[in-house]
């Protein structure tokens, strides 16, 4: 909690002690910038430069309060409030800690009270106006440190804002064009590193609250799903980031940045058939594990016609009758197998499997004898059928 600031109407030294102090304002900020250079790392630099310049700007602005609530100014300025408020902020855009500018503080203060220690001596003050001096010295200290506590604390939280935007933004860019370079000012923004290879990862969560914690994972939430996108080594952490949300998170294969926009087509399709049945409902589904069927369903209106135009034969029968023979027909022409074999994939006996055979060669005749029409054949029922669960 920031301290209460006194507003002081009492004049606590003479005004000729007061024209000392500002007189020596020139050498006293030198000397000070010069110190804090020289002693606190962080703040090294040449002595022409921006960060001297507002070292110095610092220093004078706090000697300068100083000098006026010593004379019982009532309003002091507030433009060094908000000096120091800017550099705490600074700091923490700077994903600095404010140990540099505590050190800094602590050398001022101890130049400024020497300094006063000097003045006092030369115009033979009492010591307790020397030792009022000394406390406006740290009460004013220990307030400016507070300012720049302050714009710290904002900073940190405009910061951490500014790259969760980033994140969203570069996401979104990466989704819709694939187009984006390691030296993007977005990318430094979004504190995300390019990987070679990406992953994308899909969940289906209405209105879902993942609370910012995006770790290593550019994380997109739609009105309808998520997408995420992470360096295929964070995997593992990505899924446990959107099961949190979802029941069911599909994968992509491992893409290049360019290929990112195909990769997030490719879950968003996954969903679609998890949904739909044609892709079995698990926690985590990997697309390298469905690929024919992801690309069968590239096309949808495609896949519709050509299924309609191939199957047709099976239009006269049942739903039922229809079902099992094109599961029948689908196995047989997968695998070239015995009866036995598709009959225990089916859970029925071999004779069934010999009696639905038969009937399908004299639906189909020679078509399932010829390569091109059967290979057409295989594509069409793995888009349209679905196998029962193994017993």
């Amino acid at each position: 909690m920031a301290r209460t600031r006194s507003r002081t109407h009492t004049r606590i030294a003479p005004q000729r002690v007061i024209d000392e102090l500002r007189v020596a304002m020139p050498w006293v900020v030198a000397r000070i910038a010069s110190a804090i250079q020289a002693e606190v790392p962080a703040l090294a630099g040449p002595l022409r430069g921006e960060r001297r310049r507002l070292i110095e700007e610092a220093v004078r602005a706090g000697i300068r309060e100083l000098a006026d609530r010593a004379a019982g100014k009532a309003r002091p300025d507030a433009g060094a409030d908000e000096l120091f408020r800017r550099l705490g902020h600074a700091e923490a855009f700077d994903g600095a800690t404010l140990d540099a500018m505590r050190a800094a503080c602590g050398i001022a203060i101890r130049d400024v009270w020497g300094e006063l220690h000097r003045i006092a001596l030369a115009e033979g003050l009492p010591t307790w106006i020397l030792g009022q001096l000394g406390d406006a010295l740290f009460d004013q200290a220990a307030h400016l440190l507070d300012e720049i506590e302050a714009g710290h604390r904002s900073g940190v939280e405009e910061a951490a804002a500014d790259v969760r935007q980033a994140r969203v933004e570069l996401a979104r860019r990466l989704l819709v064009t694939g187009a984006v370079a390691p030296n993007d000012r977005l990318v430094e923004r979004a504190d995300w590193a390019l990987p070679e290879r990406v992953l994308v990862l899909a969940a289906r969560a209405e209105g879902a609250d993942l609370g910012g914690e995006l770790g290593d994972a550019l994380v997109l939430v739609e009105p309808t799903h998520v997408l995420a996108l992470c360096d295929a080594q964070w995997q593992d952490d990505a899924i446990k980031l959107l099961s949190g949300v979802a029941e069911t998170v599909a994968i992509s294969l491992p893409v290049p940045i360019d290929e990112v926009p195909a990769a997030a087509h490719m879950v968003e399709r996954a969903l679609g058939l998890i949904e739909s049945g044609v892709i079995p409902r698990a926690d985590v589904v990997d697309c390298a594990d469905h690929e024919v069927l992801l690309w069968l369903h590239a096309e949808p209106t495609l896949t519709d016609r050509l299924a309609s135009r191939l199957l047709a034969p099976l239009e006269q029968m049942t739903p039922h009758r229809r079902r099992v023979l094109a599961q029948t027909l689908m196995l047989w022409l997968e695998r070239r197998a015995s009866a036995t074999v598709i009959a225990e994939r089916l859970g029925v006996h071999p004779q069934t499997v010999r009696h639905r055979m038969r009937a399908l060669q004299a639906l189909f005749g020679e078509q399932l004898h010829d390569p091109e029409t059967a290979f057409a054949l295989l594509l069409a029922l793995k888009a349209t059928v679905r196998l029962p669960d193994r017993r």
